[in-house]
């Protein structure tokens, strides 16, 4: 049975909770990068990692997390409440023959005891969709002593202060209004991730944000926006082919050769048990 999104979460969505990503996985499987190595190489050395131990990877979409954390683990439990996302994480995990990852679809709410004891959680760019709190204590509970929990913020390809970036922006406007969707319902945004974890049994708690330097092409800006909860082509439906065709229109208009440059910032939320 699918639930409502409840004002628990950081972000609340008025849709059931199983359409936030209902048809974009193949999109989100072509389309989101895995994390870029100067997030790996910061949790490698800042959480002394050395290839022991099991990893979450908690809201794993198709596998950005494991497919370049997976190294540093004897093995790794990845969940994600989509079923189409699981099923595109499984031949991530097959493809690049990473055989210490178990993929599941599970919600982080349902976790069982079992799933313990845990070196380090991941939340790649997935704690805001869940009840953090709960969530947040399940998690306390199963790490190991040491253990430590890390929740990945990338900020998003049209978030920053370039040209390219406010042309995707009132695109989104002109075609989907200025309320920002999140599957069936709105994006609302709630306390920040390190706040919510202050209501947790984390103490120590530190943030580091990473920048990063990234070239897209249209291409890759129009998949991406496929990927997600509020631009999806379930959510723009048979606005779609008139989305499209007028952020590549725009998009030409600025960089004819059609190559985008950003500095991504990328936060790093670690909370040590």
């Amino acid at each position: 049975m699918m639930t409502r999104y409840s004002a628990q979460q950081g972000f609340q969505a008025g849709g059931l909770s199983g359409d936030l990503y209902r048809g974009a996985a193949a999109c989100y499987s072509a389309y989101r990068k895995p994390y870029p190595q100067p997030v790996v190489d910061h949790l490698r050395r800042r959480c002394r990692l050395d290839g022991r131990g099991r990893l979450l990877d908690a809201g794993c979409g198709t596998g950005q997390v494991f497919q370049v954390m997976a190294r540093y683990f004897d093995d790794v439990l990845a969940i994600d409440a989509d079923p189409g996302m699981v099923d595109y994480a499984q031949r991530t995990a097959s493809s690049l023959r990473l055989d210490n990852v178990i993929v599941r679809q599970m919600r982080a709410e349902e976790l069982p005891q079992d799933a313990g004891p845990l070196r380090m959680a991941i939340f790649g760019a997935s704690f805001h969709w869940m009840d953090r709190r709960c969530v947040g204590n399940k998690v306390y509970n199963l790490l190991a002593p040491g253990g430590y929990v890390a929740v990945l913020s990338p900020g998003g390809i049209h978030s920053g202060t370039t040209d390219w970036e406010a042309t995707v922006r009132a695109v989104l406007r002109r075609h989907l209004g200025a309320e920002r969707r999140a599957g069936g319902g709105v994006y609302s945004e709630g306390e920040r991730h390190e706040q919510a974890l202050r209501r947790t049994s984390f103490e120590r708690i530190e943030i580091t944000d990473i920048p990063v330097r990234e070239w897209w092409s249209i291409d890759e800006i129009v998949g991406y926006l496929y990927s997600t909860s509020y631009a999806s082509q379930a959510i723009l439906g048979e606005r779609c082919e008139a989305f499209e065709q007028d952020l590549r229109e725009q998009l030409l208009s600025l960089r004819h050769e059609g190559q985008f440059e950003k500095v991504a910032e990328y936060a790093v939320i670690l909370a040590e048990s």
